[in-house]
C-alpha cells in the first residue's frame, strides 16, 4: 500500500520562519536562481505555513543525540582551539530538491559538514562509501574479510589505537601475508561493551587462502598476547561492503557513551586515520566523492519553499510525494520562453544526494 502523506516534520507548522519573508543571513532563505513561477504552480495560495528546514527536519528524530554529540565538539573546540561546532551547526542548512532527467528520481542536494561524528553526514557516508567499496571488491574472485582485536587493556584508547595500527602494519608486512594477499581495504572499529575499550579492524583482502592458526600465531606474537582473529570467505560482495561501510564515517556510536568517555574518543582520533587500502584496492575512495552524474539532476526547488507549499500546490505535493515513497516525478511542460533565472550550480563534494527520507 502507497504511503502518500509526508513525515510529520513536513505536515506539521513548526514556527520556524516564513519563506517570503527572509532576511539576510537567513539560513532558510531560497538560494539565488529560485524558479519562481516556473518549478511550481502559480496557482493562487490563500495561507501558508511553515515548516521545518532540513536540517531541523533530519535533527528532529534523534535531537538527543545529535544534542550529545554537538556538546561534545563545544569541549573538543575548547580543547584544540578548532572550529569543528561552527561546521556541525550548518550541516544541513541549505537543501533543494532535484530530479534526474532520465528516470525522473527526486532527491535531497543539501551541503554537508563532513565533521567526523556528525549524526547527520553518516547515512550519506554510508550509502556512498557502500557503494565505492562494492565497486572495487565486486570483481575479486577470492575475497576474504579479516578481522584483528586487540586483548584487553586499561591503556589510555590513544596507545592502544597506536599499537594496534603499527600491529597491523608489521602483519601486513609480514613474509607469509605479503606471499598470500594483493592488497586490501581496512576500517576500525572501536566498542566499550564492558567500560573497557575495544578497538579491531575489519579489512577486506584480495587474495589466497589464509591458514587461520598461522595468522592467530602471528597476530599473537605481534601483539604480545591479542588471539582473537576471524578469517572467513565472502560470498557476497555487496553485503560485505555495506557491514564495512558502516564504520566509514563513525567508528564507533558516540549515542552509547557518556560524556568524559566520547572525550576521550575524539581526542584519540584527533588527525587519524580510521580507514585505508592498499596494493591491489589502493586508491578505493573510502570517502563521500563527487558524483559523476551531477549533471544529470536538475534542480526543482528550495526544501523550504517546496514543503511549506505542501497540499497547496499541486507541484509541491508531487514533489514532496515522489521524494518520500520514490516515485517518478513526470515532467512539467512549461508555457512560453524558458527562465532567465540561474539555475543553481551544485558542488557535489559539498552536497549530499540522499534517495528518499525512508530507508
Amino acid at each position: 500500500m502507497m504511503n502518500n502523506s509526508p513525515p510529520a516534520a513536513i505536515r506539521q507548522p513548526s514556527g520556524s520562519g516564513s519563506p517570503g519573508n527572509s532576511s539576510p543571513g537567513d539560513p532558510y532563505a531560497d538560494p539565488p536562481g529560485l524558479l519562481t513561477g516556473t518549478s511550481l504552480d502559480t496557482e493562487e495560495i490563500s495561507a501558508r505555513f511553515y515548516t521545518e528546514s532540513y536540517r531541523d527536519f533530519l535533527i528532529s528524530g534523534i535531537r538527543r543525540h545529535y544534542e550529545h554529540v554537538e556538546r561534545a565538539y563545544q569541549r573538543y573546540d575548547h580543547r584544540h582551539g578548532t572550529q569543528r561546532t561552527a561546521a556541525l551547526q550548518q550541516c544541513k542548512v541549505h537543501a533543494w530538491f532535484v530530479r534526474h532527467k532520465q528516470t525522473g528520481e527526486v532527491r535531497v542536494a543539501s551541503n554537508s559538514c563532513r565533521v567526523r561524528f556528525c549524526p547527520l553526514c553518516e547515512r550519506a557516508a554510508k550509502l556512498t562509501v557502500t557503494s565505492q567499496v562494492h565497486a572495487a571488491i565486486r570483481g575479486i574472485k577470492r575475497l576474504r574479510f579479516l578481522t584483528l582485536t586487540l586483548k584487553h587493556t586499561s591503556a589510555p584508547l590513544a596507545d592502544q589505537l597506536d599499537f594496534l595500527q603499527r600491529s597491523f602494519r608489521k602483519l601486513r608486512n609480514s613474509k607469509y601475508f605479503r606471499s598470500r594477499t594483493r592488497g586490501g581495504i581496512w576500517f576500525l572499529q572501536l566498542t566499550r561493551p564492558d567500560g573497557q575499550w575495544h578497538p579491531h579492524l575489519h579489512c577486506l583482502l584480495d587474495g589466497n587462502f589464509l591458514e587461520h592458526d598461522v595468522i592467530k600465531r602471528q597476530w599473537a606474537r605481534i601483539t604480545k598476547g591479542s588471539t582473537i582473529v576471524d578469517i572467513r570467505a565472502v560470498k557476497q560482495a555487496n553485503k560485505a561492503a555495506e557491514y564495512v561501510a558502516r564504520y566509514a564515517q563513525q567508528p564507533t556510536d558516540p549515542g552509547h557513551l557518556l560524556p568524559e568517555e566520547l572525550d576521550e574518543v575524539l581526542d584519540a582520533f584527533h588527525n587519524r586515520h580510521t580507514k585505508g587500502s592498499w596494493g591491489s584496492l589502493k586508491g578505493t575512495p573510502l570517502t563521500p566523492q563527487a558524483m559523476e552524474d551531477a549533471g544529470d539532476w536538475e534542480y526543482l526547488d528550495s526544501w523550504f519553499r517546496v514543503t511549506s507549499l505542501y497540499r497547496l500546490s499541486a507541484r509541491a505535493t508531487q514533489i514532496v510525494d515522489a521524494w518520500f515513497d520514490g516515485h517518478p516525478l513526470p515532467v512539467v511542460p512549461r508555457d512560453g520562453p524558458e527562465p532567465t533565472e540561474p539555475t543553481p550550480t551544485f558542488q557535489p563534494y559539498l552536497t549530499d544526494f540522499y534517495p528518499s527520507y525512508t530507508d
